[in-house]
């Protein structure tokens, strides 16, 4: 990763807080099951976050496809929420200063 809180500036942080982010970045994962690279140009093409914001953005995924690939069958399951939240949150908080709660 990057330096820590690569959301936080404020033209990354007005996208996050105007753009269901989440969703796109969801949408984008599904687009390109398994090529990281490629979900994490979507979702930077679809929001205009900058590079190392974008990145955070793309780690959750691929951390969520590794780690929660099972549970995350039902994708808005309560299952897929908590192993992501378990196993993907505290590095994506980290890495993009946003908190989640």
């Amino acid at each position: 990763g990057g330096p820590d809180g690569a959301c936080t500036n404020a033209k990354d942080q007005e996208i996050v807080d105007t753009t269901d982010v989440e969703a796109i970045s969801y949408d984008c994962a599904l687009k390109n099951l398994g090529n990281a690279e490629k979900a994490t140009q979507c979702i930077q093409d679809a929001t205009g976050l900058s590079d190392a914001c974008v990145v955070c953005f793309g780690e959750v995924n691929s951390c969520g496809m590794s780690k929660c690939l099972a549970q995350c069958i039902q994708p808005q399951s309560d299952k897929c929420t908590q192993c992501i939240d378990a196993n993907c949150m505290p590095a994506f908080e980290a890495c993009s200063g946003l908190s989640t709660d």
